[in-house]
This record gives structure tokens, sequence and C-alpha cells, in this order.
């Protein structure tokens, strides 16, 4: 047994603190990257950026009145930019930039396509830099983590395919792979895996209960269904039939998985 998470999971904030005016998603709602997700109450910074566009188209207006007044041939690069210093066209640039990433940071967009989860705010709420907005989960990059007896180990090999199963619809199974083998057994005897799920639009929530199916081939066997084994004086015993007489048979087992 096991628990699948996302590869991709972040709690997003905005970088500034004020009123929450407008949210645009919902939880389990999809969002691509990019996305706007919310804003904040911004109306004065939105006109600091306007104004800093006034100015700097002013101070570009100085500046075309430099350069005609200086004599476009006569203008170098170091002239340039002596005249933008002069007009105050660098000065407007750098608080127009200043302007626009105030702006920026009371707009929240998603840093990757996935889905919304534990959004909890409402519109008007106060919320700050250290408040988390929601979570955004990428379902498609799924990773389960699960742990194996110490004496299953030798069993168990990075790169090794596995069978993913979530305890809610068990007619459904997914493929997977183990990425990694933490190399310590803890103080219950067990060993932690990763293994990443291969298989695409799974349906499997983040945090949900799956069970993990691991199958090794093995060389030089006879299966046979677990039915078919019983125990007489403490020995495994499997009964053949020949020439309509039940044959005892003793079997070592070298292995088994849930059916056979």
């Amino acid at each position: 047994n096991g628990k699948a998470y996302s590869i991709f999971k972040s709690e997003i904030n905005f970088n500034t603190s004020n009123k929450l005016d407008v949210i645009k998603v919902r939880n389990g709602q999809n969002v691509s990257k990019g996305q706007l997700l919310a804003s904040l109450e911004n109306n004065l910074l939105k006109n600091n950026v306007e104004k800093a566009n006034i100015e700097l188209q002013k101070a570009n207006n100085k500046l075309a009145e430099e350069k005609i007044n200086y004599g476009q041939e006569n203008i170098t690069p170091t002239t340039l930019k002596n005249l933008e210093i002069k007009s105050g066209v660098l000065v407007a640039k750098n608080n127009l930039e200043r302007a626009q990433i105030e702006y920026e940071q009371t707009l929240l967009r998603a840093p990757f396509s996935g889905v919304i989860a534990n959004l909890e705010k409402k519109q008007g709420d106060f919320i700050t830099t250290s408040d988390i907005f929601c979570t955004i989960i990428n379902p498609n990059t799924l990773e389960v983590s699960f742990s194996v007896l110490e004496n299953e180990f030798d069993f168990i090999s990075k790169g090794q395919k596995i069978e993913i199963q979530s305890f809610t619809d068990k007619d459904k199974q997914f493929k997977g792979v183990i990425t990694e083998i933490n190399p310590i057994v803890d103080k219950n005897g067990l060993i932690k895996i990763k293994a990443k799920v291969t298989s695409k639009n799974t349906g499997l929530l983040d945090g949900i209960n799956v069970k993990v199916f691991i199958n090794k081939p093995l060389e030089g066997v006879i299966v046979i269904p677990k039915e078919a084994l019983v125990l007489r004086t403490n020995r495994v015993v499997v009964f053949t039939y020949e020439n309509g007489l039940a044959k005892w048979n003793y079997v070592e087992l070298a292995g088994e998985n849930s059916t056979s």
C-alpha cells in the first residue's frame, strides 16, 4: 500500500499585501501557465503606471528636440546616452519599470498548468505575503510513495515496472516505474520506495491511497492457483490427478503473487 502525490505541486501567494479585489478561479478548475488567478486592489498602482507612461512620452518628446538641436548627424552612442539622461528618458523608463513591477505584484498568475486546490480565500479578504492563496497541482505528473519489507529488498530494483490500483476503483490499473530506493531500513524494518506514474489521465488525486503490485518474472517454475495448495504436516502439498487417482506432491514455493 502507498500514496500517490503530484510531483509538480506549489503553494502560491502574493508578493504584496492588500485586500482581494477579484478571484477568477475555484477549486478543481484547470488553469494554464500564466493565467490570471486573482488580483488585489490596485487602482492607485494602475494610475501610477499610466502616469509613468505619460512622463516617458514627455521625456521622449524632449529627447527628440535635443536630437534636432544637437544635429542628428553628430550623435554618437555616447552622445545619445547623455541626451537621454539630460531629457529624462532614462529616469522615466526606470520609473515606468518600477510602476509596472509594483502593479504586477497585485496580480497572481499560475506558475504552471494544473488544477486549483485548497482555495479558501474570499473576495474582500485582506491577504499578506505570508498567506497561501491556493495550491496548484499538475495531475499528470504523479509519483507513488510506498514501503517494502527488508527481506523483499532483493526483489526490488530501480527502473522496475509496477502496477498501481486505487482503492476506489479496483477495475482500473495504471503503469509506473520505480525511480528511487532509499538505502536505509527504518525502525519498523521497512524501506521507502518511490515510483513515477507513467500512465496519463489517471484521475488519481494528490494524496490518494493506492495499492502497488510489483511483478518479477521467475524462470523454471510451474504456476498454479493459490487454491491448489494445501498444508499437510506443516509442508506444502499439491495433489495431481493421474489415472483416476489423486497423487500427493510435496512442493517448494519459489514466489507468489495475489492469485498464483
